[in-house]
């Protein structure tokens, strides 16, 4: 009788084992594809937001440039401080493209640890691509109120043309 028990808890084990195997190999598979799923996801969401600072900016780099053309708000010297931090910002933007191309190139052959690694770098990226829009955003802003400025002082009376008589003229 202990033979008959002996040989089915083993059974019994070995089954098991077999099933906890199967189960754990399903859920490292749906973790894979949840973290797959994720990244993709997040990689569209930065091309999508990528796009979008690369118009903005571009539509900085015009308004700074159209403001500039008064000197007194933009000297020389500052300008080319300027053009200067945008050829970088410009370089970081094209750097995070490529990198964000590489990852969606090798999202369906990355093990779950890079997976994870490549949700984290995208995180990081979103961060960057926030960075560069604040101080786009800040730019267009200093501009705005520059263009503001000229046009308050255009809009004065002495550059209207009309002399009061009090002058005399």
């Amino acid at each position: 009788m202990l033979n008959w028990l002996g040989i089915v808890g083993a059974a019994t084990g070995v089954i098991g084992l077999g099933s906890s195997v199967m189960t754990n190999r399903k859920v490292s598979l749906l973790k894979k594809r949840d973290l797959r799923l994720e990244l993709r996801k997040d990689l569209e969401a930065l091309e999508i937001k990528w796009a979008q600072i690369f118009e903005l900016q571009k539509t900085t780099e015009g308004s700074r440039r159209m403001a500039s053309r008064v000197k007194a708000f933009y000297p020389k010297d500052a300008m080319e401080v300027w053009e200067k931090r945008m050829a970088e910002q410009k370089g970081q933007l094209d750097k995070m493209l490529r990198n964000i191309g590489d990852l969606q190139s090798k999202v369906d052959v990355l093990s779950s640890y890079k997976l994870e690694e490549g949700i984290v770098k995208s995180h990081g990226f979103k961060a960057q691509l926030e960075n560069l829009e604040s101080s786009f955003r800040e730019s267009l802003a200093r501009d705005d109120k520059a263009r503001k400025y000229i046009r308050d002082l255009s809009n004065q009376p002495w550059n209207s043309g009309y002399y009061p008589d009090s002058i005399g003229y």
